[in-house]
C-alpha cells in the first residue's frame, strides 16, 4: 500500500534514518496473511524488535450512518449552522497501526526491476537531462527517495532500475527539475513553505503539472495509467489548498513558463514553424465565449494571458504558446469546438498549424477531465477550483 501526507514523510524519514532500501512497509497482520515472518539475527531472535513504526488514519463518521462524513454537505449551511452540524453530527476516528519495512521480512517477494530500452530513453528527454546535470542542478542516481535540496543546488534520485517503467522515471525526475526551476540562480520562486502549508502545496502543484508538460513536450509516451496517476496527484494536492480556488490555475500557468524555461535553457529545438502573427475577427467569438475571455482576462495571471493572446508577448518556442493558450481556455470551456472557436480568435492562431491544434485541445481537455475524476471527492474539490459551476441543488439530493 502507498502511505500519504505526514504517513509518507514519516516513513521516508524513518528509512533515511535506519538506512532501509526497500520503500515498502506491511503490519505484522499482512505479513501473518501472507505467510511470512521477522528474519532472525545472529543470536536466533528477531531483527524486527524494536523496529515497528507507527503509522495513523484519521477520518470524520457521520453519527447517523457511521459512513464517511461527506463534508459537501455543509455547502448550503451558513459558517455559524456548519459548525452547529459539525457539532452535533460528526464524530473524529483515529486509527493506528504498526508497520515494519519489508528488508525485514523473510518471504517477500523481490522488488521488480526494469531495464529500459533505448526507445524508451527518448533523445530530447536525455538532451534535457543531460543539459541539466551538466550546466544547473547535479542530478545525483542512488537512494529510495527523490527529492531537490535547495541548498546545494541538486537533484536527487533513485537509480533508473529502481522504477517500474522509463514513464515513472522520466515523471519522477521532470517532477524535481521543476522544483529546482525555482533557485535564486533561475526562477527564483518562493520555497519556503512547509509540509502542509500553502506555499508548499502549490509549489507541488507547479513541480508536478511541469512534469507532465515536459514529458508530453518531450515525447515521453504516456499512458492512461500515468495520466491517471498524474491526474490524482495533482488532485490530492488541490485539496490542500483552501484559500484561493484561482491557485490550481496560477500553478498550471507556472508550470507552462516552468517548461518553457527549462526546454530553452536546453536549447532543445523546435522544428515547428514560428507563428504568424493574424487574428480572425472577434465577432466569431458567442456571448460565452465572452464570458471565458473575460474570466481569463480578470482571474490569475490575466494579464500575462491576454499578452500571449493578443500576440504582444510569446515563448521561445511556436508549440509552448500556443499550448499556454490552449491550456487555459480548456479550464473554462466544455467542448473541444469550443476551445478552438476562442483559440482561432486570438493572434497566435496559424492556418499553416491548424493540423496540429486538435491533438493540443483534445490533450488540454483530457488533462482537466482526468484531473476532476481522479477520485469522487477531489472531483468535486477540482470543479469548484476549475471555475466551474457545482450544483448544489443535485448535491442536497
Amino acid at each position: 500500500k502507498s502511505y500519504k501526507g505526514m504517513n509518507a514523510l514519516l516513513l521516508t524519514m524513518i528509512s533515511a534514518e535506519r538506512g532501509y532500501a526497500d520503500n515498502r512497509w506491511v503490519t505484522f497482520n499482512q505479513m501473518k496473511a501472507k505467510g511470512w515472518r521477522f528474519k532472525e539475527d545472529g543470536s536466533g531472535g528477531t531483527v524486527a524488535k524494536g523496529k515497528a513504526v507507527p503509522i495513523e488514519f484519521y477520518e470524520l463518521r457521520d453519527k447517523n450512518t457511521k459512513n464517511t462524513f461527506d463534508k459537501h454537505v455543509l455547502d448550503p449551511l451558513a459558517p455559524g449552522e456548519k459548525v452547529e452540524y459539525l457539532n452535533t453530527f460528526v464524530y473524529p476516528v483515529r486509527r493506528t497501526y504498526y508497520v515494519y519495512n519489508a528488508s525485514l521480512v523473510d518471504g517477500m517477494p523481490n522488488i521488480k526491476r526494469k531495464e529500459f530500452t533505448e526507445k524508451e530513453e527518448t533523445q530530447l528527454a536525455e538532451k534535457l537531462l543531460n543539459y541539466w546535470d551538466e550546466n544547473e542542478s547535479k542530478i545525483i542516481y542512488g537512494g529510495t527517495e527523490a527529492f531537490y535540496r535547495r541548498s546545494t543546488d541538486e537533484i536527487n534520485v533513485p537509480d533508473r532500475n529502481m522504477f517500474k517503467s522509463a514513464n515513472d522515471f522520466y515523471s519522477t525526475v521532470f517532477h524535481e527539475l521543476a522544483h529546482s526551476t525555482g533557485h535564486e540562480s533561475r526562477l527564483n520562486r518562493k520555497q519556503a513553505g512547509r509540509y502542509g502549508e500553502e506555499d508548499y502545496a502549490v509549489e507541488e502543484l507547479r513541480a508536478e503539472i511541469s512534469a507532465l508538460f515536459l514529458q508530453m513536450e518531450l515525447g515521453v509516451k504516456l499512458t492512461d495509467g500515468s495520466i491517471r496517476n498524474n491526474a490524482g496527484y495533482i488532485g490530492a494536492w488541490a485539496k490542500e489548498i483552501k484559500k484561493d480556488p484561482d491557485y490550481l490555475f496560477h500553478a498550471i500557468a507556472d508550470a507552462d513558463r516552468i517548461s518553457d524555461y527549462a526546454i530553452a535553457k536546453a536549447k532543445i529545438k523546435d522544428s515547428n514553424e514560428q507563428l504568424t502573427n493574424r487574428a480572425v475577427p472577434k465577432s466569431n467569438l458567442t456571448e460565452s465565449d465572452k464570458t471565458i475571455l473575460n474570466r481569463l482576462e480578470k482571474g490569475a495571471y490575466g494579464k500575462e494571458f491576454i499578452e500571449l493572446y493578443s500576440g504582444k508577448k510569446k515563448y521561445l518556442f511556436a508549440k509552448n504558446t500556443e499550448n499556454a493558450i490552449i491550456r487555459r481556455i480548456a479550464l473554462y470551456a466544455k467542448t473541444s469546438e469550443d476551445v478552438m472557436r476562442i483559440f482561432k480568435c486570438s493572434a497566435q492562431y496559424d492556418e499553416k498549424r491548424a493540423s496540429l491544434y486538435p491533438d493540443m485541445v483534445k490533450n488540454a481537455l483530457e488533462l482537466k477531465e482526468n484531473i476532476l475524476s481522479s477520485s469522487a471527492n477531489v472531483h468535486k474539490e477540482c470543479k469548484y477550483v476549475f471555475g466551474q459551476t457545482i450544483e448544489k441543488e443535485n448535491e442536497r439530493k
